[in-house]
């Protein structure tokens, strides 16, 4: 017998969805696919948490930040930041965990590093 936290609700599709896994996982891709199958609004954890100049926010800053983006009625969020989980978790409709192993996580990150590499050299 499934556990109803797994089973489906298409009378109730999520309006809240938090995408958990390691860098490299493919939790960025997802989410982008998931954001535009949905038309869901998809907000990336590092757009929110960084501040311009890469500076850090405070954690009362970066606490209030989240808790206005759980605040939301409708959201995908891409990124882990374990120490703000929680209150994500429990406004989320959906969890999505992507377990990956972290050899393919590694090559994954080292090809985006390329790509990037790549990019940042035709820009220059």
């Amino acid at each position: 017998m499934a556990s109803p936290f797994c089973e489906p609700r298409p009378d109730r599709p999520p309006r809240r969805v938090v995408v958990l896994g390691s860098p490299g996982s493919g939790k960025t891709s997802f989410c982008h696919l998931l954001a535009s199958t949905t038309g869901l609004p998809l907000y990336h954890l590092d757009d929110f948490y960084w501040s311009p100049g890469w500076s850090r926010p405070t954690e009362e800053e970066w606490n209030r930040r989240v808790h206005a983006l759980c605040a939301l009625p409708r959201w995908i969020a891409d990124g882990n930041y374990a120490a703000t989980a929680e209150p994500r978790v429990h406004a989320a409709d959906l969890v999505v965990l992507f377990d990956r192993h972290p050899l393919l996580c590694a090559a994954a990150l080292a090809r985006r590093c390329l790509r990037l590499r790549r990019a940042a050299r035709t820009r220059a």
